[in-house]
Protein backbone atom coordinates (compact mmCIF):
# COMPACT_ATOMS: atom_id res chain seq x y z
CA UNK A 1 0.00 0.00 0.00
CA UNK A 2 1.46 3.27 -1.01
CA UNK A 3 0.42 5.65 1.34
CA UNK A 4 -0.59 9.21 0.81
CA UNK A 5 -0.42 10.73 4.34
CA UNK A 6 0.59 9.89 7.80
CA UNK A 7 1.70 5.81 7.63
CA UNK A 8 0.31 3.53 9.55
CA UNK A 9 -1.63 6.39 11.48
CA UNK A 10 1.85 8.66 12.42
CA UNK A 11 2.37 11.86 11.88
CA UNK A 12 1.53 12.69 8.17
CA UNK A 13 5.65 14.10 8.08
CA UNK A 14 7.22 11.37 9.08
CA UNK A 15 9.49 9.62 7.22
CA UNK A 16 11.16 6.49 8.79
CA UNK A 17 12.92 3.34 8.18
CA UNK A 18 10.53 1.16 10.05
CA UNK A 19 7.44 2.17 7.41
CA UNK A 20 9.52 0.62 4.16
CA UNK A 21 8.50 -3.19 5.16
CA UNK A 22 4.96 -2.94 5.49
CA UNK A 23 4.48 0.06 3.18
CA UNK A 24 6.99 0.20 -0.09
CA UNK A 25 5.58 1.06 -3.13
CA UNK A 26 5.46 -2.05 -5.18
CA UNK A 27 4.47 -0.29 -8.36
CA UNK A 28 7.28 1.81 -8.93
CA UNK A 29 10.43 3.13 -7.35
CA UNK A 30 12.49 6.35 -7.84
CA UNK A 31 15.50 7.34 -10.02
CA UNK A 32 17.36 10.58 -9.12
CA UNK A 33 17.02 12.51 -12.69
CA UNK A 34 19.90 13.01 -14.76
CA UNK A 35 18.80 16.25 -15.96
CA UNK A 36 18.16 17.85 -12.01
CA UNK A 37 20.74 19.55 -9.23
CA UNK A 38 24.16 17.81 -8.62
CA UNK A 39 22.77 17.12 -5.40
CA UNK A 40 19.39 15.71 -4.32
CA UNK A 41 19.59 15.89 -0.67
CA UNK A 42 16.82 14.10 2.02
CA UNK A 43 15.22 16.67 4.31
CA UNK A 44 14.24 15.54 8.29
CA UNK A 45 10.98 14.87 9.63
CA UNK A 46 11.01 16.85 12.67
CA UNK A 47 9.10 19.87 14.01
CA UNK A 48 7.74 21.75 10.89
CA UNK A 49 10.04 19.45 8.11
CA UNK A 50 10.09 18.45 5.31
CA UNK A 51 10.42 21.77 3.93
CA UNK A 52 12.58 23.46 1.95
CA UNK A 53 14.53 25.60 4.26
CA UNK A 54 18.11 24.99 5.73
CA UNK A 55 17.07 24.22 8.46
CA UNK A 56 15.03 20.57 7.22
CA UNK A 57 18.11 19.64 4.85
CA UNK A 58 20.27 16.72 5.91
CA UNK A 59 23.97 16.11 5.20
CA UNK A 60 22.85 13.12 3.39
CA UNK A 61 22.47 13.71 -0.26
CA UNK A 62 21.83 11.51 -3.77
CA UNK A 63 23.47 12.28 -6.89
CA UNK A 64 21.69 11.74 -10.43
CA UNK A 65 21.03 7.56 -11.15
CA UNK A 66 20.99 6.66 -7.80
CA UNK A 67 17.63 4.65 -7.38
CA UNK A 68 15.48 5.11 -3.85
CA UNK A 69 12.07 3.02 -3.07
CA UNK A 70 9.44 4.91 -1.76
CA UNK A 71 7.03 4.66 1.17
CA UNK A 72 5.04 7.84 1.15
CA UNK A 73 4.48 11.29 0.18
CA UNK A 74 3.92 14.89 1.68
CA UNK A 75 3.31 17.58 -0.26
CA UNK A 76 6.39 17.89 -2.30
CA UNK A 77 8.55 15.25 -1.26
CA UNK A 78 8.29 11.32 -1.32
CA UNK A 79 9.77 9.43 1.81
CA UNK A 80 13.01 7.24 0.02
CA UNK A 81 15.00 5.02 1.55
CA UNK A 82 18.76 4.61 0.05
CA UNK A 83 21.17 1.74 0.60
CA UNK A 84 24.55 2.32 -0.42
CA UNK A 85 27.34 -0.72 -1.71
CA UNK A 86 28.05 -0.45 2.10
CA UNK A 87 24.93 -1.61 2.79
CA UNK A 88 24.65 2.11 4.35
CA UNK A 89 20.39 3.10 4.36
CA UNK A 90 19.68 6.70 4.32
CA UNK A 91 15.93 7.59 4.89
CA UNK A 92 14.42 10.65 4.51
CA UNK A 93 12.51 12.94 2.82
CA UNK A 94 13.42 13.97 -1.22
CA UNK A 95 11.87 16.42 -3.38
CA UNK A 96 9.43 15.01 -6.22
CA UNK A 97 10.51 17.14 -8.87
CA UNK A 98 14.32 15.76 -8.72
CA UNK A 99 12.81 12.06 -9.10
CA UNK A 100 11.55 10.07 -11.90
CA UNK A 101 9.27 7.27 -11.59
CA UNK A 102 10.13 3.90 -12.84
CA UNK A 103 7.87 0.91 -13.05
CA UNK A 104 8.83 -2.35 -11.56
CA UNK A 105 9.57 -5.29 -13.55
CA UNK A 106 8.82 -8.83 -13.63
CA UNK A 107 11.85 -10.60 -11.77
CA UNK A 108 13.35 -13.48 -13.43
CA UNK A 109 14.53 -16.50 -10.74
CA UNK A 110 18.71 -15.44 -10.93
CA UNK A 111 16.91 -11.79 -9.93
CA UNK A 112 16.50 -13.60 -6.26
CA UNK A 113 19.50 -15.95 -5.66
CA UNK A 114 21.89 -15.27 -3.24
CA UNK A 115 22.63 -14.35 0.09
CA UNK A 116 20.93 -10.91 1.60
CA UNK A 117 21.54 -9.39 4.22
CA UNK A 118 20.27 -6.65 6.78
CA UNK A 119 21.50 -6.34 10.47
CA UNK A 120 21.58 -9.34 12.26
CA UNK A 121 19.51 -11.09 9.94
CA UNK A 122 20.14 -13.28 6.54
CA UNK A 123 18.13 -14.81 3.97
CA UNK A 124 19.59 -17.35 1.47
CA UNK A 125 17.72 -17.98 -1.77
CA UNK A 126 18.92 -20.73 -4.55
CA UNK A 127 17.05 -22.27 -7.25
CA UNK A 128 15.24 -25.74 -7.47
CA UNK A 129 15.38 -28.62 -10.01
CA UNK A 130 11.43 -28.21 -10.05
CA UNK A 131 11.95 -24.00 -10.70
CA UNK A 132 10.88 -23.06 -7.42
CA UNK A 133 13.08 -20.91 -5.02
CA UNK A 134 14.23 -22.07 -2.24
CA UNK A 135 14.59 -19.59 0.79
CA UNK A 136 15.49 -19.84 4.42
CA UNK A 137 16.19 -16.93 6.78
CA UNK A 138 17.70 -16.54 10.35
CA UNK A 139 17.93 -13.89 12.23
CA UNK A 140 18.98 -12.92 15.82
CA UNK A 141 18.08 -10.37 18.41
CA UNK A 142 20.55 -9.27 21.48
CA UNK A 143 20.24 -8.11 24.47
CA UNK A 144 22.61 -7.68 27.71
CA UNK A 145 21.31 -10.33 28.90
CA UNK A 146 19.64 -12.81 26.25
CA UNK A 147 19.94 -13.88 23.05
CA UNK A 148 16.57 -14.40 20.98
CA UNK A 149 16.99 -16.32 17.63
CA UNK A 150 14.55 -16.91 14.44
CA UNK A 151 13.97 -18.79 11.35
CA UNK A 152 12.06 -19.75 8.46
CA UNK A 153 11.79 -21.78 4.91
CA UNK A 154 9.97 -21.36 1.99
CA UNK A 155 9.71 -23.00 -1.10
CA UNK A 156 7.72 -21.70 -3.78
CA UNK A 157 8.00 -19.51 -7.20
CA UNK A 158 7.62 -15.58 -7.38
CA UNK A 159 4.39 -14.06 -8.45
CA UNK A 160 5.72 -11.41 -10.38
CA UNK A 161 8.34 -9.68 -7.90
CA UNK A 162 6.34 -11.09 -4.70
CA UNK A 163 6.69 -13.89 -2.99
CA UNK A 164 4.72 -14.93 -0.06
CA UNK A 165 4.37 -18.65 1.98
CA UNK A 166 1.17 -19.74 2.86
CA UNK A 167 0.18 -19.98 6.06
CA UNK A 168 -2.73 -22.11 8.11
CA UNK A 169 -2.49 -20.37 11.25
CA UNK A 170 -2.13 -16.46 12.30
CA UNK A 171 0.35 -18.10 15.25
CA UNK A 172 2.67 -19.97 12.07
CA UNK A 173 5.14 -17.51 10.61
CA UNK A 174 4.09 -15.88 7.17
CA UNK A 175 6.80 -14.08 5.33
CA UNK A 176 5.95 -12.23 2.60
CA UNK A 177 9.19 -10.71 -0.12
CA UNK A 178 9.17 -8.09 -2.59
CA UNK A 179 11.99 -7.60 -5.11
CA UNK A 180 12.17 -3.72 -5.94
CA UNK A 181 15.05 -2.12 -7.85
CA UNK A 182 17.86 -4.81 -6.59
CA UNK A 183 16.74 -4.72 -3.25
CA UNK A 184 14.65 -7.35 -0.93
CA UNK A 185 11.64 -5.52 0.91
CA UNK A 186 10.88 -8.35 3.03
CA UNK A 187 7.68 -8.13 6.44
CA UNK A 188 6.64 -11.21 8.50
CA UNK A 189 3.94 -11.22 11.11
CA UNK A 190 6.04 -11.22 14.32
CA UNK A 191 5.65 -14.93 14.54
CA UNK A 192 8.76 -16.37 12.72
CA UNK A 193 11.28 -16.69 16.20
CA UNK A 194 11.57 -14.94 20.21
CA UNK A 195 10.75 -12.39 22.05
CA UNK A 196 11.31 -9.34 19.33
CA UNK A 197 12.77 -11.33 16.56
CA UNK A 198 11.33 -10.19 13.27
CA UNK A 199 12.87 -10.48 9.44
CA UNK A 200 11.03 -6.97 8.99
CA UNK A 201 13.95 -4.88 6.43
CA UNK A 202 15.26 -3.79 3.30
CA UNK A 203 18.04 -6.20 2.61
CA UNK A 204 21.29 -5.96 -0.03
CA UNK A 205 22.59 -8.91 -1.51
CA UNK A 206 25.89 -9.91 -1.22
CA UNK A 207 28.20 -9.34 -3.66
Amino acid sequence: MFMTEGINANPANWCREGHFPENARIDAYGIIKKNSKKRTYFYHDNSNCPDKYLQCRTNSYLIPGDSVILAGQYRDFYCALYSSRKEKITVGWILKSDVKLKKTSVSAPDDWTGTWKYYESEINISKTESGRLYIRGTSVWLSSFTVHTGEFEINEKPVKIKIENAISSPHECGVRLILIAGWLVVSDNKKCGGVNVTFDGVYSRKK
